[in-house]
């Protein structure tokens, strides 16, 4: 491999990387736009959870994206390459698509032009990092060709670094708040209710569960994706079919383990909402239908890939809880 494929290699690498940031931030902006669930966006930058869809995707894409850079690399003019590369991200994320269509159709479907929007801005990220490459087989004269690439080169770079940022800010401030912890006061918490209180940016949620509902969390195992939680994240002292140190409380980051929306939480007492087939109360995201009972656990078939996260706790005494601030390895499922 000479200089000039290694440079080439290189800056493959970092274009689908910037692509991948720009391709996670577009989507989750766009789906909580649609959702009206904006205010969740402050909670989402501050956790891990763009780093790892940006990672998860880097690794899926490595190898396809490689190939379609080194074959349309000198077969085609700049023009045709980004626009190329647009198609590419815009059938990426239509193969996104049809995965969440099914599971969720009723979801899916409406979401669509924002899925191939995001895709294809993406693509069009990549294409136009690309055009920074070194072209050493041919002069390239410094004429207004020449510098309508560095434009674009330039627009790519800057539009993929914002996305890298946005996903090392999260990491950034759970390092800073590692040690923190929070003390609550439970004792007016009645049976049904729930409060919510914010620990290192996040929602955690507070649930105190009446005798009935624990009843139900044992009737739902067979259709729950992973009913012992042993791909979920809690502490081990939690580990259990409720999911917590005490069965009647119930506490929980309040952050959908998809794309980082916030559920909301429905009782039978909710009005003017549709009907569920699955027992209430329950947390349900309007993302993309995500349903999980009231110990976190999710419902086969859903979108979310796993169970929500419970922080680390203690309870003090019987009317205060401890929650402890998350730390990366935490955070990372380390």
């Amino acid at each position: 491999m000479n200089t000039r494929n290694v440079a080439f290699f290189a800056l493959s690498l970092l274009a689908l990387c910037l692509a991948v940031n720009a391709w996670v931030w577009l989507l989750n902006m766009g789906i909580l736009w649609q959702t009206q669930a904006l205010a969740s966006l402050g909670d989402l930058l501050h956790s891990v959870g763009p780093l790892k869809r940006a990672l998860n995707a880097f690794v899926v894409l490595l190898v396809p994206a490689l190939i379609s850079s080194f074959i349309m690399r000198d077969r085609l003019s700049m023009g045709s390459r980004i626009v190329l590369h647009s198609l590419l991200g815009c059938v990426c994320g239509l193969l996104y698509l049809l995965f969440l269509f099914g599971k969720v159709p009723t979801y899916a479907l409406p979401q669509a032009a924002l899925f191939l929007g995001a895709g294809s801005m993406a693509g069009l990220v990549n294409g136009s990092v690309l055009e920074l490459a070194p072209r050493v087989h041919r002069p390239v004269p410094k004429d207004l060709f020449c510098q309508r690439r560095k434009l674009l080169g330039s627009l790519g770079l800057f539009a993929g670094g914002a996305g890298v940022l946005g996903s090392l800010f999260g990491p950034w401030q759970l390092w800073k708040r590692r040690n923190d912890h929070l003390d609550v006061d439970i004792s007016g918490l009645q049976e049904g209710q729930m409060m919510t209180v914010e620990l290192a940016r996040k929602p955690v949620w507070i649930v105190r569960r009446s005798a009935e509902t624990l009843r139900l969390l044992e009737e739902q195992s067979a259709r729950l994706l992973d009913p012992l939680s042993e791909s979920s994240q809690q502490p081990e002292q939690a580990r259990n079919a409720y999911r917590s140190l005490r069965p009647e409380y119930f506490i929980a980051y309040g952050i959908c383990t998809h794309l980082g929306c916030i559920p909301e939480y429905r009782t039978q007492d909710n009005a003017g909402q549709a009907p569920s087939q699955y027992p209430e109360p329950q947390f349900f995201c309007p993302c993309h239908g995500g349903v999980f009972d009231l110990a976190g656990r999710v419902y086969q078939n859903m979108p979310p890939p796993r169970n929500l996260e419970v922080p680390e706790h203690e309870f003090l005494s019987e009317q205060v809880v401890r929650l402890h601030a998350p730390s990366l390895a935490q955070e990372w499922n380390l």
